[in-house]
């Protein structure tokens, strides 16, 4: 039976992964937003930790959107798909509040990652009707290129595949 100790070391450890993954996961969104001509993006968590709802404010085409990040990786530890996200108590509430004080439109983006790869779902909050929690299914993978320069000024390349994916 492990000791108290070691639960407790466990704990911090699941813990500090969990927020790593998290940032991780704002990085992607805020790379997600630029490479999709959003632009005034703000982390909200920046300005207050904790943000009920939105982790992000942005524009584009001067519609102004409110986003919350859920992020995750692809696969469990026992092996099976990780396709559940929980949008966490009083979602649709803290939305419309955010929504007011940002006068902004709520969504909600879902950034999956595995190994190589990372896919990302961007869609209207309303668009889940009313429910806490979501899954996600395939619908294509998109392979495409990045080049960028490495640390010795030369040009490389690497292929990751895109995943698209509907929220049921």
């Amino acid at each position: 039976m492990p000791s108290h100790s070691s639960t407790g070391a466990q704990n911090v450890k699941e813990a500090m992964r969990k927020k790593s993954l998290g940032e991780l996961g704002e990085l992607f969104a805020i790379k997600t937003l630029v490479d999709n001509e959003f632009d005034k993006i703000r982390n909200l968590n920046d300005e207050h930790m904790n943000e009920p709802f939105a982790d992000f404010f942005c524009e584009k085409n001067g519609a102004r959107y409110v986003i919350s990040v859920k992020t995750r990786n692809m696969y469990q530890l026992n092996g099976r798909i990780n396709n559940r996200y929980n949008l966490g108590e009083n979602a649709y509430e803290k939305a419309r509040a955010a929504e007011q004080k940002y006068s902004g439109i709520a969504y909600w983006m879902a950034i999956q990652f595995d190994s190589h790869e990372y896919s990302v779902f961007l869609a209207l909050l309303s668009a889940l009707i009313s429910r806490r929690q979501f899954r996600l299914i395939v619908v294509r993978e998109v392979k495409s290129e990045s080049k960028w320069l490495t640390g010795s000024a030369t040009t490389s390349t690497s292929t990751f595949t895109r995943t698209l994916y509907v929220g049921i």
